[in-house]
């Protein structure tokens, strides 16, 4: 019995050092995934999966790295005015000021007219670009 106790933490101690010898080594500094959305140094942004989000956190999210949006009722409930999908997919590079395109799960309100070399970008919160 003494054995073995004293076998597995020999074991538990070798695992344990493994993994932090990899950490540190191999993968410290290094992105495990997409980062995105983010800038990656060449004006370029790799976009992230903004499924499941809020369309307003989508929305900042998407402004906060240089992307433009619109967005398309998705016609589907609960209306829980949540990102259902978008076009391009997460993962895509994408140049600074490009579109995305996301569907949410809401109901498109009667908007105003808007004003001239505008359109509306957001059904759901008459929103103009």
């Amino acid at each position: 019995m003494r054995r073995f106790t004293l076998l597995a933490i020999i074991g538990l101690f070798a695992v344990l050092t493994a993994a932090t010898i990899y950490q540190v080594v191999l993968v410290q500094g290094k992105p495990r995934e997409f980062p995105g959305p983010g800038l990656t140094g060449d004006d370029r942004v790799i976009l992230r999966d903004l499924t499941g989000q809020l369309r307003t956190d989508a929305i900042a999210t998407l402004r906060e790295v240089g992307l433009r949006y619109r967005v398309l009722p998705a016609g589907e409930t609960p209306l829980d005015d949540r990102v259902a999908s978008q076009s391009p997919s997460p993962g895509t590079l994408l140049d600074e000021g490009a579109e995305v395109v996301i569907e949410v799960r809401c109901r498109p309100r009667p908007c105003p007219a808007p004003g001239e070399g505008e359109e509306i970008v957001d059904p759901c919160s008459c929103a103009t670009a």
